[in-house]
């Protein structure tokens, strides 16, 4: 009887992948972790156990991890190399060993193209494999006053753009002062990581003075503490997505799977990834559309959204294509 089949995960962060392991489990897979305590460090002799135990890995990031798996894969394992947006503009994927990696898979496709032309990989090993959401976890159930409330997840980061979500609330509060937004994330104080940075700092800091300055907006803007969504989102109507970069923005199709209309800015690979008429070149767009959209209008618009992640995102479509990537030849 064939025994079954090894994975290990090397990874310093694991929330985007545990998916992927649970499907590899149903199907008798054995899945194991090496977890890094960061983008370089880790134990290397539990890594290079691990390492020579499996019959796949699965890198997820490119990062330090995926450049030691490149360099210690042999005989008849197999790599696989997750890269999000973040590794881009690391040294890391120019120190893997592309000729040891089998597949290079990527959550967006203009991350992939970017990737090709950077790192001069080739094409036919880019895949292109997006995140799931499991639309089931997420009830479209509204509470009052959802219907004239903004939500942004995740904000701390300058390139997050929370200052393009406090314009759209104000020019829609010049019209009707019922209008919110609410900021769900970590508080950026607790990242020791932010506080070292002082551009990002100093930048946040000025947004913040700018809420507090303001009589509308202290009124108008709330933060949430870090945590599960699927109660939140039914405070939300319209799911904000101000970034100037991202590589999918899982926080969109979660509010989408919620029933929240999409509020996207133009940027690279969102109408890839996302139906056009719900990207806005800009904030002056975006107020158009949100301030022209009726109660009515809205509720089938969340309904469509809904209706569109779960046709194109749904999770289990989504580990059906990693199952099939991983258990390939067996």
């Amino acid at each position: 009887m064939r025994r079954p089949l090894r994975v290990v995960v090397p990874s310093y962060d694991f929330k985007f992948v545990r998916g992927i392991e649970h499907a590899l489990r149903r199907d008798h897979a054995v899945v194991r972790r090496d977890p890094w305590f960061g983008l370089d460090q880790h134990d290397p002799g539990r890594t290079r156990e691990r390492l020579a135990w499996a019959d796949v890995i699965l890198a997820e990031w490119c990062l330090g991890n995926a450049v030691s798996a490149s360099q210690q894969v042999g005989g008849q394992q197999r790599l696989l190399v997750r890269l999000h947006r973040f590794e881009l503009d690391r040294a890391h994927p120019r120190e893997v060993d592309a000729h040891a990696v089998e597949a290079f898979v990527f959550v967006g496709p203009h991350i992939r193209d970017e990737a090709v032309e950077r790192f001069s990989w080739p094409r036919e090993r880019c895949v292109w494999i997006p995140n799931g959401v499991d639309p089931d976890r997420f009830s479209t159930h509204k509470q009052p006053g959802a219907e004239r409330t903004l939500g942004l997840i995740g904000w701390h980061r300058q390139l997050k753009r929370l200052d393009r979500a406090l314009d759209l609330l104000e020019r829609l509060r010049a019209d009707d002062d019922r209008w919110r937004l609410r900021c769900k994330g970590q508080h950026p104080w607790e990242l020791a990581w932010l506080r070292g940075r002082r551009d990002e700092r100093q930048w946040l800091e000025r947004v913040l003075e700018r809420i507090a300055a303001s009589a509308e907006l202290s009124r108008a803007v709330s933060f949430d503490a870090h945590g599960p969504v699927e109660g939140w989102l039914e405070r939300i109507g319209w799911i904000l997505s101000p970034s100037d970069v991202e590589s999918f923005h899982l926080a969109t199709a979660e509010g989408m799977a919620a029933g929240c209309v999409p509020v996207i800015w133009q940027r690279a690979g969102a109408a890839q990834l996302f139906p056009s008429r719900w990207v806005h070149a800009d904030t002056t767009a975006a107020h158009h559309a949100v301030a022209g959209t009726s109660d009515t209008a809205r509720r089938a618009a969340g309904a469509q959204a809904r209706d569109f992640v779960a046709e194109r995102y749904d999770e289990r479509q989504v580990t059906a294509a990693w199952r099939h990537r991983v258990l390939a030849g067996r």
